[in-house]
């Protein structure tokens, strides 16, 4: 990366400098930490522009629910004495009309703030779509082709961060002061963390989680706790949760995370788990003209960066025959 940093100011409207004294966790702070550590001899001007940075900061205060909750109950308390004092009648034939509208007001008032403060937030990409999304507290996420994520739109730093994932998604994930936690949810487990990156899918056929930093409990549906280390990789299925057991492995991360590269690994994979993630990536229907030829087996890194590119080189690879028509693949072999 290029930064020719010289002066503090220029440090001080730098993106991955305000990113990382911020202490986010996004791809421009781990830029300029790699910067930094390639450039030692600039860290006693960088510590200068933080302290500049630290005091100008600007605290911005959002009102809470307590603080809101209050300037209800005052107005409702108004309300209450303005009915207790006497009235002549022509002020008494209007007194219910106002009540009844100052109460509408509240009520429409309340469902605005609950719409603002609980109304969840959605990202979601589309078939064959990656996309990286900044999350309330600073961490990151990036989601796979045909991911959705779900998540409140303010996070208080003493209540729990939850997100609710479906799909494919790698998070980078933020400590906060008071180190609060972070919960992933899926479908078979939850995964709760304090800051760490780990690659989480949740799908019809099971959910499964690799860690690549810090550490992670992973709590099943049926109370289980498991605790993962780096290079850990957990998938539960149907099968695990009526009660057998579950077992964790260590996998290269290349394998999991090839997918932020625009890559795809196979690994003795069959023709037919293939077809499966095809269809989950690009939503094309794959249909075998030999039945035979679902259970071969492939082993390879292969580009991912769109379907006609995937579908040339596992041809290329695997020794068969491949059409497309519109949205449906069609897998032969050679010879047919």
């Amino acid at each position: 990366m290029s930064l020719p940093l010289n002066a503090i100011d220029e440090i001080l409207t730098n993106q991955q400098f305000i990113d990382w004294a911020n202490g986010l966790c996004t791809k421009e702070a781990l830029e300029w930490e790699d910067w930094l550590k390639n450039n030692s001899e600039k860290r006693y001007i960088v510590q200068e522009a933080l302290t500049i940075f630290n005091a100008l900061k600007i605290n911005e205060k959002k009102p809470s629910i307590t603080d809101i909750e209050f300037e209800k109950n005052k107005l409702l308390h108004t309300i209450a004495a303005y009915e207790m004092k006497p009235k002549t009648t022509s002020i008494s034939n209007y007194k219910w009309v106002w009540v009844a509208a100052a109460s509408v007001m509240i009520i429409i008032a309340s469902a605005i703030v609950w719409v603002n403060l609980y109304k969840p937030e959605v990202a979601n990409t589309s078939f064959g779509e990656n996309m990286e999304k900044k999350l309330p507290d600073g961490s990151s996420v990036i989601l796979n082709s045909n991911s959705t994520i779900s998540y409140s739109p303010k996070w208080n730093n003493d209540k729990q961060r939850e997100v609710w994932v479906k799909g494919e998604a790698f998070f980078c994930v933020s400590k906060t002061a008071n180190k609060s936690t972070f919960i992933v949810h899926a479908n078979k487990f939850d995964v709760v963390v304090t800051g760490t990156k780990f690659n989480i899918t949740s799908s019809a056929n099971g959910d499964a989680v690799f860690l690549e930093e810090g550490s992670i409990i992973v709590e099943t549906k049926n109370g289980k706790k498991l605790f993962m280390q780096p290079g850990d990789f957990l998938k539960i299925g149907d099968d695990e949760m009526q009660g057998k057991p579950i077992h964790k492995i260590q996998v290269p991360k290349e394998n999991i995370l090839a997918w932020l590269s625009k890559k795809i690994v196979f690994e003795n994979t069959t023709l037919q788990e293939v077809a499966s993630k095809i269809t989950a990536i690009y939503g094309a229907t794959v249909v075998f003209e030999n039945q035979f030829i679902m259970s071969k087996k492939i082993t390879g890194i292969m580009p991912n960066n769109d379907l006609e590119t995937l579908l040339k080189a596992l041809e290329l690879t695997s020794d068969v025959s491949i059409k497309q028509v519109n949205d449906t693949i069609y897998i032969n072999t050679n010879n047919q």
